[in-house]
């Protein structure tokens, strides 16, 4: 069956690939021995979901493609090419460049949209992010263009789906497995993949809306390695800190004003990174922005310019000042029971409004004898309506 979701559908079943794979030499097979390296795979992977979901010809014009510029310019000249973010759906194949630019020919990158553009955010599988296949959610200002495939018409290609917008979506976080969870220990999940954070944060934050705003958090985690009738529970805690810098909570990026501005860019500056002539001025251009950039790049964090929860946590760690404290535990979810496979699939809705600027862990527990494995999970948080 082809179409939107089967685009999708395909997509999802290599989640977690990694590489050198069987991506690279299904494409070598067909194009030849100039692809007989490690060559980078994203435009490949979109070629293979489209040829496996029977969706070639709208997604590819019949032909196979690695080269995302080449196949940008082809969707272009067959007028199902659109500049910039404004319209995605799913199914939808966008294109990425790490430089904010809005020509085809610097484009880097490319994924498989899996949902409609929210909140300035796009939502997507990509093929060779991080080297490997991931769930990825990008800035729309990240976007140069996309392909509007014609699907057929049969298909629910760029249809929405009941219910798929019901919620608005505010943050995301998702993990493809590997974590070892020991036995009856309230375990703080890690999230490798996330809408802001970079990998390896523990933080499911809420924050950044107006005033009043309040936010209910739904997660999901599938725990394999225990014997049968082994229950899982998921359980939120409310953490605050004790102690510490005071440094701002939220996103701070370039063109932003204010104290909070303020109080990192002396933070810079007392650890000896360069604002420039005017200094701590309030404004967050482009000299705090290279300033915040070394800082992440020496703390071994995700780099973007951007001040977030995982650099304001790396400053505090630089300082080693602070503590975070636990508020607050939430209900616990219903136990999920391992199947005779081993596996237990566990969801989890917190039964309170969260209220914006919240640090809120999920952790997980099982009642085996022995430590278990996290196969994936995921976190989503939506305004309450």
């Amino acid at each position: 069956m082809s179409g939107a979701d089967a685009m999708i559908t395909r997509a999802e079943k290599d989640l977690g690939l990694g590489e050198p794979n069987y991506i690279q030499d299904w494409y070598e097979s067909r194009n030849g021995s100039a692809y007989s390296y490690n060559f980078p795979w994203c435009n490949a992977a979109i070629t293979r979901w489209a040829y496996d979901s029977e969706n070639h010809p709208p997604v590819c014009y019949g032909s196979d493609y690695a080269y995302t510029v080449a196949h940008a310019q082809r969707a272009k000249n067959e007028g199902d090419w659109h500049y910039g973010a404004a319209g995605i759906r799913k199914g939808d194949v966008y294109f990425v460049d790490w430089n904010y630019g809005n020509a085809i020919s610097v484009i880097d990158h490319v994924g498989v949209a899996t949902r409609p553009l929210k909140n300035g955010y796009v939502y997507g599988i990509e093929g060779n992010t991080a080297n490997r296949c991931l769930r990825r959610v990008r800035r729309q200002s990240l976007i140069v263009g996309y392909i509007r495939p014609r699907y057929s018409a049969t298909s629910s290609g760029g249809a929405r789906t009941e219910g798929e917008e019901d919620v608005p979506d505010f943050r995301w976080y998702a993990t493809d497995g590997g974590q070892t969870i020991p036995p009856n220990e309230w375990t703080s999940v890690e999230w490798e993949n996330t809408q802001e954070d970079g990998p390896g944060t523990y933080w499911s934050v809420v924050f950044g809306a107006e005033n009043g705003t309040t936010y209910n958090l739904m997660a999901g985690v599938t725990l394999d390695g225990l014997p049968e009738g082994a229950r899982v529970q998921l359980c939120a805690v409310h953490l605050a800190k004790e102690g510490g810098l005071d440094l701002p909570d939220g996103i701070l990026k370039n063109g932003a004003r204010g104290a909070k501005v303020r109080r990192v860019q002396e933070w810079l500056d007392d650890h000896g990174y360069d604002l420039g002539h005017w200094g701590a001025d309030s404004k967050y251009g482009s000299k705090t922005e290279a300033a915040v950039w070394a800082f992440q790049e020496d703390a071994g964090i995700v780099v973007d310019g951007e001040y977030g929860p995982q650099t304001e946590e790396a400053m505090e760690h630089r300082s080693g000042t602070a503590n975070w404290v636990t508020k607050h535990w939430f209900a616990p979810s219903t136990p999920g029971i391992a199947d005779p496979s081993g596996a237990a699939d566990v969801t989890y809705s917190i039964p309170e409004r969260i209220l914006k600027g919240k640090r809120v862990r999920i952790r997980i527990r099982h009642d085996s004898d022995k430590p278990a494995r996290v196969a994936s999970g995921n976190v989503y948080i939506h305004e309450w309506q």
